[in-house]
């Protein structure tokens, strides 16, 4: 089973898929190991997940890949910000684009997302959230 961390913006970071030992709190100790805990409480477990303060997740992830070899992260928390001289541009041109989208939107004739703002110096301003990042992180 692969050790999943899932990021969400202004919540706690989750972990998912430790190995079971066999040991009663052995999941609370790997992680109280991996984040340098000093006190209980820093590792919280609720419905069959482990979470720890987000200014615990770099320590974490780094951490568990070490002792596991690789952990799984899903981050959660783009947001793509397309301007409409992006969509309104010629389709063709969509290598040159410099907005967040990268091109996605360029020359679509119709904003991406949301509009929310509508008088910028490269006309309307939208946004739509992105899908999560997900990656490996390896020993």
């Amino acid at each position: 089973m692969t050790v999943t961390v899932t990021i969400r913006p202004g919540a706690r970071t989750q972990i998912r898929g430790l190995p079971w030992t066999g040991e009663p709190g052995d999941g609370y100790a790997v992680l109280e190991e991996c984040i340098g805990a000093t006190r209980r409480g820093q590792v919280r477990y609720a419905s069959g997940v482990f979470s720890v303060a987000q200014s615990h997740t770099q320590a974490l992830v780094e951490a568990l890949a070490c002792r596991f070899g690789r952990v799984h992260v899903i981050q959660y928390g783009g947001i793509e910000k397309c301007v409409e001289a992006c969509w309104n541009a010629k389709a063709d041109t969509a290598i040159t684009c410099e907005c967040s989208c990268a091109g996605a939107n360029h020359g679509t004739r119709r904003p991406r997302g949301k509009v929310v703002s509508e008088g910028g110096p490269s006309g309307a301003l939208s946004v739509a959230s992105t899908g999560p990042r997900k990656y490996e992180v390896c020993r």
